[in-house]
């Protein structure tokens, strides 16, 4: 099964929130509702990319010799042909959870591709390099072609960060204008991740920048039979930040002085594999930052600055960029107006609790009182609705054949008791956005990956590994959905799909991250409990 869409996946959520919601909107104001609503070129100055006819499989690349920088938080490896970094690992956290590796900021089965270079015309990725570093915190990458003596000069200050220098010298007898380009190792998701029984889960590869207050993202997804295209193009511009990006790990360049720059992402049309006994399971893609150099004079030096950062995409690591807006790449998407809230609770929460499930269900908890009073209001209008239910049905009875004389006589009847059939419903609309910031934290927030709730729950940003809570769930729903009485207006046909929908809905959820499930299980449970308590309340009051 191939990974869900985002439109799937926004889908999905909005559905699955509004049958959460179905315990304080009764299901006859729904059935009333229902019955009442009758070019693929390159910027002028970005190298173009050397594609030959699109193939299936991208050339094998053989590791070469390496040389690294390797500190306590980081290792970065870099390739002797090509001056790229192979690889950057960061030894604090671990590719995946209970495992030996180190976490991978880069990598993807092509050696050469992170801060690869073009030059005017020349492509320095078969182009040897010159390797000198000093101690584990710096390293100088110098090649040579044509007049030019190109050199990237890394050097790492802070955590996860750094300074990277291109330097471009010129050592011929006449002046050089033209290009250069900066690939930021663009990597594809996995073929099939996402999958409902895969072993990858969903990273969200993708390309990004910051301009004008605003972040521009390209998802990098795996195509079966990519076309070479341009994907995204920003000319002539000055970016706070471009970044390669996955779900959790970003590698990001702060452009420093007044440069002017143009970003593409173009996917190249290759596939490639790990190794050649297995099919090809990543896409091609570059992610190029190009600027214009202009009359470098024989024997004179051109240097471009940038601040890097190799790091987790964490809250605190990325606002170390004081003024860069790198905090600005957590993507909580449309609503993160709601999923800033969310996150600053639960992360002050774990900081009591010490266990980011316990803050999840303290959350849940705090949003039930919060918005007790509308789901109390909502509950009222559903039984004023069921107590005029029967008038109702006579009235679509006796008009059948006359639809508008039905509508017309029962809106009077409605009106004439009191009843708004949406009222019930309107309350929880504020209840939707919180569901979809909630399931932005959850899927998007560094800080909870790995985080252990209990038993076999290791990783609140992965899928139940034994599908438990996901059937747990649907069972409580399914108790939930027979508590709340069926209109008995409703067809014979939608009440059997009803029947179905916590198992669909389960299935659904199989993907997603266990910390969402543990909140929908958690607010079923006090949904239950809220539903008990309003029926005695009401039933006494009446």
């Amino acid at each position: 099964m191939k990974k869900l869409s985002s439109v799937t996946v926004s889908a999905t959520a909005l559905l699955l929130g509004v049958f959460a919601a179905s315990s304080v909107c009764s299901r006859s104001q729904f059935a009333f509702a229902q019955d009442a609503a009758a070019s693929n070129q390159l910027p002028a100055n970005t190298l173009p990319s050397p594609t030959a006819t699109p193939a299936r499989e991208a050339p094998s690349i053989q590791s070469n010799a390496q040389a690294e920088l390797d500190r306590d938080d980081l290792l970065i490896r870099f390739t002797r042909e090509g001056a790229c970094i192979e690889d950057i690992q960061l030894k604090g956290f671990k590719e995946t959870h209970g495992g030996s590796e180190n976490a991978h900021v880069t990598g993807g089965h092509f050696n050469c591709r992170a801060l690869a270079l073009k030059v005017g015309s020349q492509d320095l990725r078969t182009v040897p390099a010159d390797v000198k570093t000093e101690g584990s915190g710096s390293v100088t990458l110098t090649q040579k072609t044509g007049q030019l003596e190109v050199s990237k000069i890394l050097r790492l200050a802070g955590q996860y960060s750094g300074e990277l220098v291109i330097q471009i010298k010129n050592t011929g007898s006449s002046a050089w204008t033209g290009p250069i380009a900066i690939d930021l190792g663009g990597v594809s998701e996995l073929k099939g991740a996402g999958s409902l029984f895969g072993s990858h889960p969903v990273a969200f590869h993708e390309a990004s920048y910051f301009f004008q207050d605003k972040v521009k993202r390209q998802a990098l997804q795996f195509e079966d039979a990519p076309k070479a295209e341009s994907l995204l193009e920003q000319k002539n511009f000055s970016p706070d930040w471009v970044a390669s990006n996955s779900l959790y790990f970003a590698l990001a360049l702060m452009p420093k002085g007044n440069d002017v720059f143009d970003f593409t992402v173009f996917r190249t049309g290759f596939n490639s594999a790990k190794n050649s006994r297995t099919p090809p399971d990543r896409t091609l893609y570059e992610v190029w930052l190009t600027t214009q150099i202009t009359d470098v004079p024989p024997g004179g030096t051109r240097s471009i600055t940038f601040d890097v950062f190799a790091g987790p995409k964490s809250k605190s690591a990325l606002s170390a960029f004081s003024g860069r807006n790198l905090q600005k790449n957590i993507d909580y998407g449309f609503f993160s107006i709601i999923a800033w809230p969310l996150f600053y609770f639960l992360a002050w929460c774990e900081g009591v609790l010490k266990n980011w499930g316990l803050a999840i269900i303290v959350l849940t908890i705090a949003l039930k009182i919060l918005l007790y009073p509308l789901t109390e209001k909502a509950f009222v209008a559903g039984k004023k609705m069921q107590k005029i239910q029967p008038e109702l049905n006579a009235l679509k009875e006796k008009f059948k054949d006359d639809k508008q004389a039905q509508q017309r006589e029962m809106m009077a009847l409605m009106a004439q008791r009191g009843v708004n059939p949406m009222s019930g419903c309107l309350p929880i609309l504020p209840q939707l956005p919180i569901f979809f910031g909630l399931n932005a934290v959850l899927t998007h927030t560094f800080e909870l990956r790995h985080a252990h709730f209990a038993g076999w729950l290791n990783d609140l940003t992965a899928r139940d590994p034994l599908y438990i809570t996901p059937a747990l769930m649907a069972v409580l729903m399914y108790a939930q959905q027979k508590l709340t009485p069926a209109p008995t207006s409703m067809d014979p046909a939608q009440q059997k799909m009803m029947q179905f929908m916590p198992l669909i809905f389960a299935v659904f959820m199989l993907t997603y991250p266990s910390g969402l499930v543990l909140y929908i299980i958690t607010n079923t449970v006090l949904s239950l409990l809220q539903q008990q308590y309003m029926t005695r309340k009401h039933k006494v009051a009446e």
